[in-house]
């Protein structure tokens, strides 16, 4: 979940994906997975995406690093609110 800038879906989708594939349904189980998902991806990848935001990367899927970190970093601080 962490690399899905190189993928020409946005972060949503692919996780929606993930889980249609998987057949887990969508309850507070998979809430809490994909919250859970959000947060690994930001601890492994956050400093990179800060990296690319200040060097104006531009990803393989056409979305500017700083709207990708903008992405994670709501995301990730929505979840951290809900599970931590």
């Amino acid at each position: 979940m962490a690399n899905v800038a190189g993928l020409p879906l946005p972060p949503d989708e692919i996780l929606e994906r993930y889980r249609h594939s998987a057949e887990l349904a969508e309850d507070e189980t998979w809430a809490a997975h994909r919250d859970l998902a959000v947060l690994t991806g930001m601890f492994l990848r956050g400093w990179r995406k800060g990296l690319d935001t200040d060097a104006a990367v531009v990803y393989p899927n056409g979305v500017a690093a700083a709207d990708d970190l903008a992405w994670w970093t709501s995301n990730a601080i929505a979840a951290g609110q809900r599970r931590l």
